[in-house]
């Protein structure tokens, strides 16, 4: 065999143990994966407020509102306004409103989510969680 051949023949085994390393390293990556358990991203809920707080929700924006809860506590993101505690709605009736629905949703995501929440004037709403 010409050395022309010898190089293909050992570039050829080269790649297969290559293919083989790479799917093995694949599997265990997607078992990882997996175990990690599923994703909050997506789930949803549907939370009741009264209705004086679905039309003061209302009065705010048409647009869904953007909660999100931590260790720092609540924090509201309104249209394109930066997020900003809830505390920053102190003496406003809004106030209530907001701590209302992020009740509700700690009710179902349990102490840490970011969900963006929709409210009808019935003050049903539909509560989509984003982490």
């Amino acid at each position: 065999m010409s050395s022309a051949m010898w190089g293909v023949l050992l570039f050829l085994i080269a790649a297969l143990v290559a293919l083989v390393v790479i799917y093995y390293y694949a599997r265990s990556v997607k078992r990882d994966l997996d175990e990690e358990g599923p994703s909050v991203f997506g789930q949803r809920c549907t939370i009741g407020v009264t209705k004086e707080h679905a039309d003061l929700l209302l009065a705010l924006t048409s647009e869904p509102i953007l909660l999100k809860q931590s260790e720092e506590g609540v924090r509201v993101q309104i249209d394109d306004r930066p997020m900003m505690p809830l505390a920053a709605f102190v003496g406003q009736d809004v106030t209530s409103a907001l701590r209302e629905a992020a009740l509700h949703v700690s009710q179902s995501f349990g102490s840490r989510w970011t969900a963006l929440i929709t409210v009808k004037e019935d003050g049903s709403g539909k509560v989509e969680r984003l982490a």
